[in-house]
């Protein structure tokens, strides 16, 4: 159905910024002009929003939003009942996105025949050691409901697994640690692969894939905060590499990074079913490759955040600027297919 498109976005104070609009906004004054007219901005708070001559709403919305802001997951839901009486099309609808719950988006996944660790729900500490039996050592604990791996912690041992029944914020979720770093040292141990653990996001917007990044690290735990780049970019190690030390690592991961960054999508077919079965259209997929082509999937994160390119982490060496404008021009090649109905 062609038509405006409508985002839906949380108001002020209402949930987290998404950096990402502004910079879609930006885009599409400085290159699309015609399209401006086309997309519109809805915030919760703000009187409903008029649905007429919209083809498409967009949800860009905290997750999970029922569970975490109920109030804009109530007004969402008006707003998508709303359309789907005029019978325009609905992007990330509301009740999707609360799939992202660490082990409902497991459970769903692994229903799918989709690769991905297996999880246990954790609701009190009563239930860690039937985890432990069911999953093993080591094992990954974390928030179930919330993303950017916040109180995350590896379980090693059952000494870590008695510590957390002390500690662990609940509810919580058990995952099943995958050690892709091993089967790569087992058939290529010179990679880069099997050097570090690391962390590859894809971004899906509709039926468009889009390599992002790939992190680096020496702990399972695969992030920003962990990754190679963040420790390579202070400065005593810039100084270090002057002499040598930690150049090749410096060199090689910079190198990975945007490989992938260019390279044509891994497993298409995969992150666009690993988001259909969600019942979302939008969202950052983080997976790790394994040797013989597969990947495993860690999480889908509907409300994935594309920062200003200053923010990246070592954004000058890792060409973030470049980056960043060619994927939001992708982003906005696909809402004008949504508007003409082509997507």
């Amino acid at each position: 159905m062609a038509g405006d498109v409508l985002i839906v976005r949380h108001g002020p104070g209402r949930g987290r910024a998404l950096e990402i609009l502004p910079l879609i906004e930006a885009h599409i004054a400085a290159n699309r002009p015609a399209m401006r007219p086309r997309l519109r901005i809805f915030e919760t708070g703000s009187p409903k929003p008029r649905l007429d001559g919209v083809g498409a709403i967009l949800f860009l919305l905290g997750d999970p939003l029922k569970e975490l802001y109920p109030v804009c997951y109530a007004e969402a839901a008006a707003i998508a009942e709303a359309g789907v009486a005029r019978g325009i099309r609905l992007l990330n609808p509301p009740q999707s996105l609360s799939n992202s719950i660490k082990s409902r988006q497991a459970e769903i996944w692994r229903k799918a025949g989709l690769r991905c660790a297996a999880a246990r729900v954790i609701r009190s500490s009563a239930d860690l050691e039937p985890a432990m039996a069911a999953l093993g050592l080591p094992m990954i604990l974390r928030s179930d409901d919330k993303h950017a791996q916040e109180g995350v912690r590896i379980c090693k041992r059952v000494k870590h697994v008695d510590e957390a029944k002390l500690t662990l914020a609940f509810p919580a979720v058990a995952l099943q640690l995958i050690d892709v770093r091993a089967k790569w040292r087992a058939v290529a141990p010179d990679s880069i692969m099997a050097r570090y653990y690391h962390k590859k996001r894809s971004m899906v917007y509709g039926d468009t894939v889009i390599n992002n990044h790939v992190f680096f690290s020496s702990t399972p735990i695969v992030g920003r905060t962990t990754s190679t780049f963040l420790e390579d970019s202070k400065r005593a190690r810039a100084w270090l590499r002057r002499f040598g030390v930690g150049r090749s690592r410096w060199h090689d991961t910079l190198a990975a990074d945007y490989e992938y960054n260019q390279s044509a999508p891994e497993a298409p077919e995969t992150m666009l079913r690993a988001v259909a079965v969600l019942g979302l259209h939008v969202a950052a997929i983080d997976y790790a490759s394994l040797p013989n082509g597969e990947v495993v999937l860690w999480e889908a994160n509907p409300y994935a955040q594309l920062p200003p390119w200053q923010h990246g982490v070592a954004a000058d060496a890792r060409r973030i600027r470049e980056r960043t404008t060619r994927q939001i021009d992708r982003v906005v090649d696909w809402l004008e297919r949504v508007a003409d109905g082509r997507a």
